[in-house]
């Protein structure tokens, strides 16, 4: 059985991300390649299947296609904000003072979209924040453990 995710040119950047899960996350279901479509693909032998076996991975076939790059594309950023968390801890700043300067680099439009609406740019450092304050106390500044 296999069920498509999304399109290669979607999944590219997560490709990491994805085959990390081939081993932690996917169960005796695999991800790949066909066509330009990224599918995931359960593969048993018929003789040994069983009802249990089969319901199983039709739920897990099901689960991975409804989250589709969702969980590739988290662990991405949060590998992301690990390196920023690490460069400002090793620059000696504190989280208030890296959340200031993406507020600033946003306002400045270094990041972000200067056009963007006052309510997207304060949900976006939201976003920010939340992650930040959630992997902060996580990394370390040591280059060694990026």
């Amino acid at each position: 059985m296999m069920i498509p995710i999304a399109s290669v040119a979607d999944a590219e950047p997560f490709w990491r991300e994805l085959l990390e899960n081939n081993f932690e996350e996917t169960g005796e279901a695999r991800y790949s390649l066909y066509e330009d479509v990224l599918w995931v693909v359960f593969q048993h032998r018929l003789k040994t299947l069983t009802e249990e076996d089969f319901r199983a991975a039709i739920a897990c076939l099901i689960g991975l296609q409804e989250r589709g790059l969702s969980d590739s594309f988290n662990r991405y950023v949060d590998q992301q904000i690990s390196i920023i968390i690490g460069a400002a801890k090793q620059q000696g700043m504190s989280l208030t003072a890296t959340l200031q300067n993406l507020d600033r680099f946003y306002q400045e439009g270094v990041m972000g979209d200067l056009n963007a609406s006052a309510d997207v740019r304060n949900a976006t450092l939201a976003a920010w924040r939340d992650r930040l304050e959630r992997l902060w106390p996580t990394i370390d500044g040591h280059p060694a453990t990026r």
